[in-house]
């Protein structure tokens, strides 16, 4: 059974793969943030999602890619990423899926991402049925952003 990840684990995950200290607090954001990647589970349909704003997945990228910060934040005045910090946080939501994953030895992998200007599919129209936590990461030396962690189908 999946479960929600905490604020720890989330601080945990991002520091060791950022290599940089990750402060992650519980956070309420706003209804819908503008990119999303969706995660499936061996059973071959989508059980977990990830949605952020820009300056989450600016950040994160920038960091593990050694790219300056001032990189990250140019992205964030344009309100999009270009399309090597896409690709980069693409490698973000791979270690991200690690937080869905439970002792049952059902692998989850990431499905599809959604990045601005495409706007998101029409599934996620609503808030995950299985609930979900949502946080402010701050990344040392480049900034914050939030960060929503969700299960489609309840528990």
């Amino acid at each position: 059974m999946h479960k929600l990840p905490t604020a720890d684990a989330v601080a945990l995950t991002l520091t060791t793969f950022l290599r940089r200290k990750v402060q992650v607090v519980a956070a309420t954001p706003p209804d819908r943030l503008p990119i999303l990647g969706l995660y499936r589970s061996t059973a071959d349909h989508n059980v977990a999602s990830c949605e952020c704003d820009v300056a989450f997945a600016a950040i994160t990228a920038a960091a593990f890619a050694l790219i300056p910060a001032a990189v990250a934040h140019e992205s964030v005045k344009a309100n999009q990423l270009d399309e090597s910090l896409q690709e980069i946080y693409g490698e973000v939501l791979n270690v991200l899926s690690r937080l869905f994953a439970d002792t049952d030895g059902v692998r989850i992998t990431l499905s599809s991402t959604t990045f601005p200007p495409s706007p998101l599919p029409e599934s996620m129209s609503q808030r995950p049925a299985g609930g979900v936590v949502s946080f402010e990461v701050s990344v040392d030396g480049y900034g914050k952003g939030l960060l929503s962690l969700g299960l489609l189908e309840a528990v």
